[in-house]
């Protein structure tokens, strides 16, 4: 089943330090969805995918998303189970680095 949502990110930035743990500290949840505004860049290990306002999207498993644009949003379907398994180790990860571990 999945999961839809809209995301939106107040800031730039890279998300690599929240997927620490996961295989290849990379998300392995893929995602497809569209672009409202700003700019996403899906880091590989081969290469970097961008996308910016107006685009459709597909980030394969064993990425890294960056939001190089204060303000970007975007409209996102994931796998239920792999995106679950995935927001754990980024919740993890959002409490330790609050609380400075």
């Amino acid at each position: 089943m999945p999961k839809v949502s809209r995301e939106s990110a107040a800031q730039g930035g890279d998300h690599g330090p929240l997927l620490k743990g996961l295989p290849d500290d990379r998300c392995q949840c893929p995602h497809w969805g569209h672009a409202f505004q700003g700019r996403l860049v899906f880091r590989y290990a081969d290469r970097e995918e961008t996308y910016e306002a107006g685009d459709a999207f597909c980030a394969e498993a064993g990425h890294v998303p960056l939001h190089t644009e204060p303000g970007t949003e975007h409209l996102q379907f994931s796998p239920a189970d792999e995106l679950r398994r995935t927001s754990e180790v980024i919740m993890n990860n959002v409490q330790s680095l609050s609380a400075g571990v």
